[in-house]
């Protein structure tokens, strides 16, 4: 059963995105990616399914997976092109093969595009954006040329495309009524007679742009007079013609006939009042005017109309009787008289002149006439005398529908200027040369040149400084490239329109700005050459898993190569941790937006096994949601072994410290007690008050000992600190307002400064409160020479930092001593017993956490104790 189509919502009006992928998760991430950008889309998991119901679409883009079981994308491609909706439409092709043969076929077969696999959002979202903008510029300059060629299609004049050699190749419908559909091929000279030789007279009027008559063999072989415009366009290399005949045999038997008086009407037997009416002229002269397709009238001195035939009464709306006898000024509407009115003066002044040269005296003039209901309609008005009268003759042609086509052509041009005028991409139209000859805003404004100074000046020159050529040639790589007046950085694309029936200027290129594009490739290409050339191993993940991207150190560490590691799940790739507890807490970070860093077991390809620290980063969008994990890891294993060399020596070092000390500070006293003794055993006989000296001396010595072992057992005592997550502000504030009562007995003047925003904390209370309590009694015993002691206990936090502060205003610690102040047993005191610091230390790492001592330069010394506070989520 065929499985519907995956719709997204959205406004009807929005563009479609037709997606075909078998991947669930891929056509998943392109149908959100593509909804963010405003985009409707409709999906399909196979190629079958997808071409069934193709027809029913309208996409602006279709999205092909090329490998797809069933049906690939490749067939899929070559079928969706043969359908109407899809023959115009960009295919960008989703691959993960990128060998040469595979791109190959998908081009072959219709593909507008290819991205490779895995997808990467921002460069998938750069290619739609061009390929959606190419894809409507296109679409505009057809329909414009779709609109021109229909206005060729329907125009009243013959329009014929010949090659160099003046074959007929095109004809529009006009020029097959005139000429007959069997022309093409023909020689135009078998069909066309001029005074002049046309292979002379062509180019002399394409290059003057002067019209001339010519006759014409039309489709039942009589000759027909015609007017002859020429214009010339390049296809490639080759040269067109294109030219235009309007048909004049409606025209010409009006003049010839009103050249003959004795065949028209005179005056007196055109007006009744002079006693002959219109019955009573000769009927085959009257049938012949009024046959003609042109507005014709006999005027005499006075403009009054003596004669009127049937079209130029059916023009004005009356009888022809109604005419009779009227002012023709009377027709003409006032601001055509105010045009036409002086050209009379000036031709009747001329008249003379030209009658004795022998030239016609003919005056054409386009004005505007007045029908009986008012309304205007535009004509081309021809006056000329009739010879040997004192009368007029005025041949009028109908422009209205010529009038019409002319605006409709002006329209459509305006609508081609308002939409290229509006797109931020340069476009101009340029011919074979390179001569420009349009172009939009987005040119003059690059520029900096009014549009009079672009117009017919090569675009080499304007834009490379050359001295001619065309633009192509000038630019090697049209996909990313430099003007020399310019730092920032173009992408051009070049359509020729085809030449036909005479429409179309050439190539048109299409420049878009990539400046921003550019800049960003150039800064991920530094990017991965940093990481590619650091000493831990980086790698990126999608959001499901498959790797992205690998550098060579990551090859090194894994035994894994680039190309067999991107698009892969990083379980089938074995990389990672061995222990499956250690996977699930990364998951269990990475689900609630948290990095994780720490170390564990990995396995190489090999098989062997490796210590590595990591460090593992979710990157986000600007919307919050996930888009890639970012690993940053290195073998530790050697550092492992060091650092365990390193820790023995040290253990042995201070294991050899601690026996000496315990071996100096019991030894005293026993030494103390066993003289003693042995003084009481052998002196007889000793008075009671010796005895008891001697006896209260051993004693001394033996409270000596138990509080050296009471130490001892404080050192041991909080070896595994319970932790626990709780706020630190109020544990501080109880232990403050402790100790400040104890201290101000001892004379010693304690402040406190807590900041509020300390949050939480993983820590020992009872851990806590005897490192401070070390540090806090460290600082007592340091104030003793100090007449005004004080100490001081601040609190702030820096990001996920809190530091504690103990400061007092004793002498310091002498530099001596800075480097033995942590060591076991090692004092300055003459009562210490060098284990206070150590403590302090040794419970403060175990709750993730350090301690250190400085003298500052004001005098004094600080205890800095820092503890990492737990992020927000965490509580």
């Amino acid at each position: 059963m065929l499985q519907p189509a995956k719709t997204s919502p959205g406004n009807p009006a929005e563009p479609l995105i037709h997606i075909v992928d078998d991947d669930d998760t891929v056509r998943r991430l392109l149908t959100i990616l593509m909804e963010k950008e405003g985009f409707r889309v409709v999906a399909h998991r196979d190629g079958l399914t997808a071409l069934e119901q193709a027809p029913a679409l309208q996409p602006e883009l279709v999205m092909l997976d090329v490998a797809m079981p069933g049906m690939d994308g490749i067939t899929l491609c070559r079928h969706l092109r043969q359908l109407d909706a899809y023959r115009q439409v960009p295919i960008l092709m989703l691959t993960g093969l990128s060998d040469d043969g595979t791109v190959a076929a998908a081009y072959a077969a219709g593909a507008t595009d290819y991205i490779p696999k895995p997808l990467r959002p921002e460069v998938l979202r750069h290619k739609v954006s061009h390929l959606l903008h190419s894809h409507h510029i296109a679409r505009q300059l057809r329909e414009t040329a779709n609109k021109l060629r229909s206005i060729v299609q329907y125009a009243n004049d013959a329009i014929l495309v010949l090659d160099a050699a003046l074959h007929v190749l095109e004809l529009n419908p006009k020029a097959e009524l005139l000429l007959g559909a069997g022309v093409v091929g023909n020689m135009i000279g078998e069909l066309l007679s001029t005074e002049e030789s046309l292979d002379n007279l062509l180019p002399h009027i394409t290059q003057t742009g002067t019209v001339t008559e010519a006759t014409v063999r039309n489709r039942d072989g009589r000759m027909s007079p015609v007017e002859l415009t020429s214009s010339d366009f390049y296809l490639g290399t080759h040269r067109r013609y294109v030219l235009i005949l309007r048909d004049l045999a409606g025209r010409k038997p009006s003049e010839k006939t009103l050249e003959v008086p004795s065949d028209l009407p005179d005056s007196r037997t055109a007006v009744p009042s002079q006693g002959r009416g219109p019955s009573e002229q000769e009927p085959e002269t009257s049938d012949i005017l009024d046959a003609l397709p042109l507005g014709l009238a006999r005027l005499n001195r006075r403009g009054q109309i003596i004669f009127v035939n049937r079209h130029l009464a059916d023009l004005l709306g009356e009888r022809p009787s109604r005419r009779l006898g009227t002012s023709g000024r009377r027709y003409v509407s006032r601001l055509g008289w105010k045009a036409y009115k002086p050209a009379l003066r000036r031709f009747l002044s001329h008249r003379p002149l030209s009658i004795a040269a022998g030239e016609p005296v003919v005056l054409t003039q386009s004005v505007v006439l007045r029908k009986a209901d008012g309304c205007f309609f535009p004509v081309i008005l021809s006056l000329m005398p009739v010879p040997g009268r004192d009368e007029w003759l005025a041949l009028v042609e109908d422009r209205t529908r010529h009038q019409k086509l002319e605006e409709r052509l002006q329209r459509r041009n305006a609508e081609w200027v308002m939409a290229v005028d509006a797109l931020s991409d340069m476009i101009l139209i340029e011919d074979r040369v390179g001569q420009i000859r349009r172009c939009n805003r987005a040119v003059a404004e690059f520029l900096r040149r009014p549009y009079s100074a672009i117009i017919g000046q090569t675009s080499a020159a304007l834009f490379w400084g050359a001295r001619e050529g065309s633009l192509a040639h000038c630019v090697q790589h049209p996909a990313a490239f430099q003007f020399p007046t310019s730092d920032r950085w173009f992408r051009m694309s070049s359509y020729w329109i085809d030449q036909e029936r005479g429409i179309g200027t050439g190539w048109v290129h299409i420049i878009t700005d990539i400046t921003s594009q550019r800049r960003s490739e150039l800064e991920r290409g530094r990017l991965i050459r940093a990481i590619e050339q650091v000493g831990e191993a980086v790698v990126t993940f999608d959001r499901h898993g498959r790797v992205q991207f690998c550098n060579p150190a990551f090859e090194q560490l894994t035994g894994i190569r680039s190309w067999e590691a991107i698009g892969h799940s990083f379980n089938r790739l074995g990389f990672g941790p061995v222990d499956p507890a250690v996977r699930r807490d990364i998951l269990r970070h990475l689900a609630r937006g948290k990095g994780w860093w720490g170390r564990y077991l990995a396995r190489r390809r090999d098989g062997s096994t490796c210590q590595q620290q990591a460090t593992i980063s979710p990157v986000r969008d600007a919307h919050g949601q996930l888009q890639n994990v970012v690993v940053v890891c290195r073998d530790v294993t050697e550092q492992l072994r060091y650092e365990a060399i390193a820790e023995a020596v040290n253990v042995t070092e201070n294991a050899s410290h601690i026996f000496s000390a315990i071996r100096h500070e019991m030894g005293n006293p026993i030494n103390s007690i066993k003289t003693a003794l042995t003084v009481l055993r052998q002196t007889k006989p000793l008075s009671s008050e010796a005895v008891t000296t001697y006896v209260e001396r051993c004693l001394s010595e033996i409270g000596r000992v138990e509080y050296l072992l009471r130490a001892l057992r404080s050192f041991s005592l909080y070896e595994t600190p319970e932790l626990k997550a709780q706020p630190l502000l109020p544990f501080l504030e109880r232990f403050c307002t402790l100790v400040k009562d104890g201290l101000a007995a001892q004379g010693v003047d304690f402040q406190s400064c807590l900041a509020s925003d300390l949050g939480w904390v993983n820590f020992d209370a009872r851990a806590l409160h005897q490192a401070l309590m070390n540090l806090v009694s460290n600082a007592v015993d340091a104030l003793s020479p100090v007449p005004t002691p004080q100490i001081t206990l601040m609190a702030r936090r820096y990001h996920r930092l809190i530091v504690i502060e103990v400061r007092d205003n004793g002498p310091g610690i002498e530099p001596k001593h800075r480097d033995h102040i942590f060591k076991p047993f090692y004092t300055t005191k003459p009562q210490g017993t060098g284990l206070g610091l150590v403590i302090a230390r040794k419970l403060l790492s175990r709750m993730q956490g350090t301690v250190e001592l400085q003298s500052p330069p004001t005098g004094g010394c600080v205890a800095i104790v820092t503890l990492e506070a737990l992020p927000e989520d965490d509580v």
